[in-house]
């Protein structure tokens, strides 16, 4: 799903020094264990990685005057540690979770043709279904964050011929309403948002999408009324608000129309309302 960092959904580039690196890395393994119910070993497997990446940044700091040998750098022995991992992983539900950290790795350090390598290969050979749909999801993520939106329309859809669970399904309709509104494409990009917020609507992302959907179609009432139910959704992402201020921007008569915007754009005044009429 599109990230807070960019317009397009792109994920940045990580930093390969100091604490920024290992930083990256977490919030990257974080996204990965939501995938998963047994927090607590998968936990234990990323505290485990983070310490070795957290040695392997301090030694490529070292001063470079000392006579020890030069050491690998941090990017390529989180790859040789990451690759270990992997190839000895004991069942196929770790082989899968090391996977997708690897893809992730390389996603971040801008290895995007050998985290495509890998997915294919485990496409090809998986029996799982839910797997190969995580597999196309980042197969597509990947496509979105180099512009090549028709491929990751193609492999979104792909992912939705897999049984899969509600969370992925509502992830790739959004995404694939997304790569339609990027396309110009809104009145087909407005059926899948709105299969998203059918599949979840407590989601701010696919309100979101649905406004820019309409927007796309002239509907400006409609756009703005999903932008406001995207900030209630989601207060702490300011996406939905910097996007409704734009189109009153260039709008400014819906505002007289639809007083109701104020609760999209100022959240926590109503808050502040509601509770002094407790």
């Amino acid at each position: 799903e599109e990230p807070k960092t960019s317009r397009s959904g792109r994920i940045a580039p990580l930093s390969l020094f100091g604490r920024d690196f290992s930083h990256s890395l977490t919030a990257c393994f974080r996204t990965f264990s939501e995938f998963y119910s047994n927090v607590g070993n998968f936990a234990s497997n990323c505290a485990l990685v983070l310490t070795l990446l957290n040695v392997s940044i301090l030694m490529s700091t070292m001063d470079k005057k000392t006579t020890l040998p030069q050491p690998a750098s941090a990017e390529q022995h989180s790859e040789k540690l990451l690759l270990e991992r992997l190839k000895n992983s004991i069942t196929e539900e770790d082989y899968f979770r090391w996977l997708l950290f690897v893809v992730g790795f390389y996603r971040g350090v801008n290895k995007a043709e050998a985290a495509i390598a890998l997915l294919d290969s485990f496409i090809e050979k998986s029996h799982n279904d839910e797997q190969k749909a995580h597999c196309q999801l980042a197969l597509g993520q990947i496509a979105t964050d180099e512009d090549r939106l028709e491929a990751a329309l193609n492999h979104f859809r792909a992912a939705l011929g897999f049984r899969c669970k509600k969370k992925i399904t509502y992830v790739l309709h959004n995404n694939i309403g997304y790569c339609l509104n990027m396309l110009g494409r809104y009145a087909e990009g407005e059926k899948y948002c709105r299969m998203a917020i059918d599949i979840d609507s407590r989601r701010a992302s696919g309100y979101r999408n649905l406004g820019v959907s309409l927007e796309g179609q002239g509907n400006l009432k409609g756009a703005a009324w999903m932008l406001v139910e995207a900030a209630k959704a989601e207060v702490s992402d300011p996406r939905a608000r910097i996007s409704l201020e734009k189109l009153l921007a260039e709008h400014p008569a819906i505002v007289v129309q639809c007083p109701w915007i104020a609760e999209g754009l100022y959240p926590d005044l109503k808050t502040a309302a509601d509770t002094l009429l407790v």
